[in-house]
């Protein structure tokens, strides 16, 4: 099995972000929890296809993480599900280390 094959049966929502916000990966149970195919997500900019992200203020993490600093946030809640989840930001860097993408990973934590 491929990485990209386990993070896309991953129990964690998983995806992944350009510089410019677009949608690079977006696994199965980011598709569950959003209610967008991974058809309707890739290669569209995240603000475009969850307008919710942008009002609740989460931009401003993503941000910070397109320009190389990594967040583990927890006790978030989300209004796109119900529940108390733990969410981390990942900068990505190229060989000249440069931060091309995000990875954004959460788990929901038991109440």
């Amino acid at each position: 099995m491929s990485l990209e094959e386990m993070l896309e049966h991953s129990s964690l929502l998983i995806n992944a972000l350009d510089q410019e916000h677009r949608i690079l990966f977006w696994n199965k149970k980011s598709e569950e929890y959003f209610g967008l195919s991974r058809e309707m997500a890739i290669g569209k900019k995240l603000e475009d296809v969850l307008p919710s992200v942008v009002a609740n203020g989460k931009m401003e993490y993503l941000k910070k993480a397109l320009s190389g600093y990594s967040f583990v946030l927890f006790n978030q809640h989300y209004t796109w599900n119900k529940g108390n989840y733990s969410q981390r930001l990942i900068p990505v860097r190229d060989a000249e280390k440069n931060v091309i993408a995000v990875l954004n990973i959460v788990e929901e934590q038991p109440e």
